[in-house]
């Protein structure tokens, strides 16, 4: 099986600098277990909160599931309990979710 691209930070840390503190981290932290104990998720992807100013609301997503066809790669948002999850996006390729991805996540000002 070929590696995915990891585009999760290293825990503690944002691709924008800085360290995440305070309910933010408490929410990533307790987030990323619920999404990772699921059992059609083979990798947490990213993790990111729609609002940082409010990281107890709604948070996006991107997972690859243990799925050898489609959908592999699965974008979505969800509450910091994981209890209302929508997907927004799905993809077989790699390449086409993480464009997905960035195009969500950074959009252009």
């Amino acid at each position: 099986m070929p590696e995915t691209v990891p585009i999760l930070q290293p825990e503690l840390h944002r691709m924008s600098g800085g360290e995440i503190d305070g309910l933010l981290k408490e929410s990533l932290v307790s987030l990323r277990q619920l999404i990772t104990a699921e059992p059609d998720v083979f990798q947490l992807l990213d993790l990111t909160p729609l609002d940082e100013a409010q990281p107890d609301g709604r948070w996006l997503y991107f997972i690859e599931a243990p799925f050898a066809t489609f959908p592999r790669y699965v974008i979505g948002e969800t509450d910091v309990e994981n209890k209302l999850p929508t997907v927004v996006f799905q993809s077989g390729a790699e390449w086409s979710a993480v464009d997905y991805w960035i195009t969500l996540t950074r959009p252009i000002q």
